[in-house]
């Protein structure tokens, strides 16, 4: 007999998208488990609650998938604080429809407290064990200085949790919250984090403009076809005008995300460089949202309204992930404030662009950030930290490259930890054992490789250096393997001929850091690789090196001896010194 899922989510209605009102990140969570579903052919009945007037009490949602809107009263919408009143009544609707069915439910999946009450019960109704999903917990918000308008509500989380066969997580900060907080066994937790749409993944254009290719082809695949088909013409300027992007937030028009402490961050940094301050996009909630949040700003700077009208603030309003890509493209850094956060999925998504993100230590900011990383922590409140670091990137434009070069590789391999689906599938149908997280460790990688216009990394290919190596020593080179240490500045070939040794170097253009505290070279935004190349080999004939053996401006390529890699480090030092 076929198997199937009840799905019990009476605040978050697939049907609504995100950034409006009170509808957040759950209720995409509650569309892609159903769409997930569809595809791998798991029968799902989702319970909701009925919050706009002409939404069907029943719709087919997909093949596998069916949703029931319940009345609780006559309020639509209403307000999820209201959802206690109708427990009791809800739980009796369900238990009505799952007995229509036949046969029972193979689990039941309840998301948030108010539906993990009506699964604790059901469960002990119908013998049926439940998973449940916490999206937020009221004590880590307190905890955090958040306001609770329900104290009741932890009790009941803490009963929930007892009872409920496994627990998912979106981070591990969350994660923490339920071990320290109400007491729960750690292998009683599963953090699976949250689906990134793919939009974000593959967005529009590469860093340097190549379009997305008209195809499925891996994310691995694109690369690979920019990098041989997106070829820079020698550049007739080094203008920035390629770098220059926006401070930008993205998501809920809520005074818990910290909106006016950004503002009064980005109203110093303002009133400090004026029109070399970027402007300040924000994307998401309605109309009435927008104008509270436009009156706390008013009381920050009056002249709002010309801000506006220059450009320097920019509301966006509800737009789908497609869009939201979009605007990431044309984002120096990301900023998150929020006073409370169990996952906070945007800071992903815009790491998955290339985007470093300033955000507050909770959800996937605090398990993944790192700051000269990929960005960096602040407090929440911490006006003059959040100004300070986000003054980084009107110092430096090229930093939000540089720093989101490794944001994509941690984004990389979050993602590759979740196994979101799996792990959802696992604790539905394969519950002999906890779906455990695999512990990786961070790569590593240079903070200061650039490879954005007009500086763009290009690996020569191995017959160009084959033939460069021939040219200068007269041999052929028997083997060759480039090193793959990341944190190298250069390209380091390793070749051998003879059964002698050689390295073949060729140096990076790469992030200058004196703009972002000496005021004298402030626009001396990167470090030439030309430049470097005839220093270091200014450096070596001034010595008279036993090491040279050969060198090609144009190419920007010098041939060496090999002995001891550090003495190669000590002459790169000295020459970018």
């Amino acid at each position: 007999m076929e198997r199937y899922i009840v799905l019990i989510t009476m605040h978050a209605d697939p049907a609504m998208a995100p950034g409006y009102d009170e509808w957040g990140g759950t209720h995409t969570y509650m569309k892609e488990l159903l769409d997930e579903f569809g595809k791998r052919k798991i029968r799902c009945l989702m319970f909701t609650r009925r919050s706009m007037q002409y939404l069907p009490y029943e719709e087919q949602y997909n093949e596998y998938c069916t949703v029931y809107r319940l009345t609780n009263g006559d309020n639509e919408p209403m307000s999820k604080t209201l959802l206690k009143k109708y427990h009791s009544q809800n739980v009796e609707q369900i238990l009505e429809i799952i007995k229509k069915q036949g046969r029972l439910p193979e689990k039941l999946h309840s998301v948030y407290w108010n539906s993990g009450r009506i699964a604790a019960d059901l469960s002990e109704k119908l013998e049926i064990p439940f998973v449940h999903s916490i999206i937020s917990n009221s004590r880590g918000r307190v905890k955090r200085g958040a306001y609770e308008p329900m104290p009741e509500r932890e009790f009941y989380e803490q009963e929930i949790y007892d009872k409920a066969q496994w627990l998912i997580c979106v981070s591990d900060d969350e994660a923490a919250d339920l071990m320290t907080l109400y007491n729960v066994d750690k292998d009683k937790i599963v953090v699976a984090g949250q689906y990134i749409h793919e939009s974000f993944v593959m967005p529009s254009h590469d860093p340097n403009d190549f379009p997305r290719l008209n195809s499925t082809i891996s994310r691995g695949s694109q690369i690979a076809a920019a990098e041989k088909y997106n070829k820079i013409a020698q550049p007739k300027s080094y203008d920035t005008f390629w770098a220059q992007k926006a401070f930008t937030y993205i998501g809920r028009m809520d005074r818990n995300k910290g909106l006016k402490h950004i503002f009064s961050s980005w109203n110093m940094l303002y009133n400090k460089y004026k029109n070399l301050c970027p402007p300040l996009w924000l994307a998401g909630g309605s109309l009435p949202e927008i104008e509270m949040i436009r009156s706390d700003f008013k009381e920050i700077n009056p002249d709002l309204t010309i801000l506006e009208q220059y450009g320097k603030i920019v509301w966006w309003g509800c737009i789908d992930p497609y869009g939201l890509s979009t605007v990431l493209l044309r984002t120096s850094v990301l900023l998150t404030h929020s006073l409370y956060e169990p996952g906070g999925r945007v800071a992903v998504e815009a790491m998955c662009e290339g985007v470093p993100v300033i955000g507050t230590p909770n959800g996937f900011a605090k398990d993944t950030i790192t700051d000269w990383y990929n960005g960096f922590l602040v407090k929440f409140g911490d006006v003059a930290e959040l100004s300070a670091r986000m003054e980084h990137f009107i110092r430096q434009p090229y930093l939000s490259n540089t720093l989101g070069q490794n944001a994509i590789a941690a984004a990389k391999e979050l993602m590759g930890s979740w196994r979101f689906i799996e792990k959802h599938l696992k604790c539905y149908f394969d519950c002999e054992s906890s779906p455990k997280d695999e512990n990786n460790a961070k790569p590593v990688l240079s903070h200061k490789k650039i490879n954005l216009y007009p500086y763009c990394i290009s690996r020569y290919s191995d017959e160009t250096i084959k033939q460069f190596f021939h040219k200068c020593s007269g041999c052929t080179a028997e083997q060759l393997h480039i090193l793959t240490n990341q944190n190298n500045s250069s390209d380091v070939y390793m070749v051998k001929c003879n059964n002698n040794q050689y390295v073949i170097k060729r140096t990076y253009t790469r992030l200058a850091i004196s703009p972002m505290y000496n005021p004298v070279r402030k626009n001396e935004y990167a470090r030439n690789a030309g430049k470097m190349f005839k220093t270091e080999l200014q450096a070596y004939k001034r010595i008279n090196s036993p090491l040279l053996v050969g060198y090609d401006e144009f190419h920007a390529l010098l041939l060496l001896k090999k002995q001891n890699l550090s003495m190669y480090q000590v002459l790169t030092d000295l020459s970018c010194a």
